[in-house]
């Protein structure tokens, strides 16, 4: 591995409004290559938002397709690799939650969330490999959100010989469900309960770093959706 400076994306990515989102990726990709990243990390589907709902079969694409060429001249005309979220339609028409992985020469690969999280699965499918991506300066495996919480991962794409694991979220506090879980009643108990969640992320994000000699570099979607997914804790 040698040294690479890469830079992490934290973006507001709207739900359906895919034009938007990939004009703030292309935005961002030319201001982190003008800083001196050579890798910039987007959020968990940052290309579609995060969309747990029927509409994210219409809206999903084939990859390399349209989402996935406009990324690819992105990173030729800036000279940076983009990890990138997108809905993608596979062979079978299943929908997965995906991660590309495309660069300067083109498109590298992709990775299928395998851990989907609550209200995930009436919608996409889970990913069955962990591949690793060969970059010209080192080696990265790629995690989606509750991919994380499994120790097991990361030692997987350690032992494969990722030196650099990129773990990108869409992580919620705000949806019925979370507010059903986590029982808060007023802003207060909102902001304390997302301050416990931010404790808890950099308690086992690093622990994943450290068990495995591992880099890592995390991004999490901010803002607040139209139906109060809201994100920005990481």
């Amino acid at each position: 591995m040698e040294d690479i400076t890469v830079a992490a994306a934290q973006i507001e990515c709207k739900m359906r409004d895919k034009e938007g989102n990939l004009k703030k990726h292309e935005e961002f990709a030319k201001v982190a290559a003008k800083q001196g990243a050579e890798i910039v990390a987007f959020p968990e589907c940052s290309v579609h938002g995060m969309l747990m709902h029927p509409d994210v079969y219409y809206l999903a694409e084939k990859i390399p397709g349209p989402s996935t060429e406009r990324l690819i001249d992105a990173g030729k005309s800036n000279d940076i690799i983009i990890l990138a979220g997108i809905a993608e339609r596979g062979d079978s028409d299943a929908v997965y939650n995906t991660h590309v992985v495309v660069g300067p020469r083109g498109f590298i690969g992709k990775y299928r969330k395998v851990h989907l999280a609550h209200g995930e699965h009436p919608h996409y499918r889970g990913g069955f490999e962990y591949p690793i991506f060969k970059t010209p300066k080192c080696r990265i495996g790629v995690e989606i959100c509750y991919d994380s919480e499994f120790p097991e991962v990361s030692r997987i794409l350690a032992l494969q010989g990722a030196e650099v694991l990129f773990v990108c979220f869409a992580w919620n506090t705000s949806s019925p469900w979370a507010r059903d879980r986590m029982k808060w009643r007023d802003e207060k108990e909102h902001l304390e309960i997302i301050q416990a969640r931010k404790r808890e992320f950099l308690t086992y994000l690093p622990s994943r770093a450290l068990d495995n000699g591992s880099y890592l570099v995390t991004s999490n979607q901010c803002g607040i959706s139209e139906d109060r997914y809201h994100t920005g804790v990481c």
